[in-house]
């Protein structure tokens, strides 16, 4: 099957999987724009999904899966080769497709898969070719922040999403960091990045 016909269509299914969940508590995090005129609203999916709000929130991206991160971006700022990005990409997006319909909490928790997938996700929002509040520099500096926080971190952002552990703070560089069960927040020169990586409510039924 072609990727982008796969894309379309594991993105309909996570969105139906998510929104049918039920007794979603008030608290939960929401994949949402959290702009600085409270009139204005802005949504996405309730996973896989992150929000870059930059331009003192006034902006915000919205992604889903990490699928638009801009190829010559990649190769520009980060020197990565677009299929084998792609390729690499498609298997994480495909095992992810595939524990959270086996609802397997575990299995997306796992660190090393966290630590693949999750700035995978995050430079789908903020690795687009357009105007935007950061310079290339500070665009590689973010990306390199976010690498460095889950190869130290990965294990301990493991046991939050399991629930085995409370929510943490943490910094690299000038990036701030803040997990919370399922959820990734980062704050970078007055911009910021959340990815619902795991709905709360998604049980574990895995064995």
């Amino acid at each position: 099957m072609d990727h982008r016909l796969l894309h379309v269509f594991v993105g309909v299914a996570l969105a139906c999987i998510a929104g049918a969940a039920s007794d979603v508590r008030a608290a939960d995090k929401r994949c949402e724009c959290n702009f600085r005129d409270q009139s204005w609203q802005g949504y996405g999916t309730a996973a896989a999904c992150s929000v870059w709000m930059y331009k003192d929130k006034t902006v915000c991206e919205v992604e889903f899966g990490g699928f638009s991160a801009d190829r010559q971006m990649l190769a520009d700022l980060l020197e990565l080769d677009w299929k084998a990005y792609e390729n690499r990409r498609f298997e994480i997006f495909s095992y992810y497709y595939h524990q959270f319909t086996n609802r397997n909490r575990k299995g997306l928790s796992d660190p090393n898969f966290l630590q693949a997938a999750i700035p995978v996700f995050m430079r789908g929002a903020y690795l687009r070719k357009h105007e935007h509040s950061l310079s290339a520099g500070s665009l590689k500096a973010l990306d390199g922040a976010i690498a460095a926080f889950f190869e130290e971190h990965a294990h301990r952002v493991s046991d939050v999403f399991l629930g085995m552990a409370p929510a943490f703070e943490a910094s690299v560089s000038d990036a701030g960091f803040t997990v919370d069960p399922g959820v990734v927040t980062v704050t970078f020169e007055g911009t910021s990045i959340t990815t619902i990586f795991i709905p709360w409510e998604l049980e574990d039924h895995a064995s």
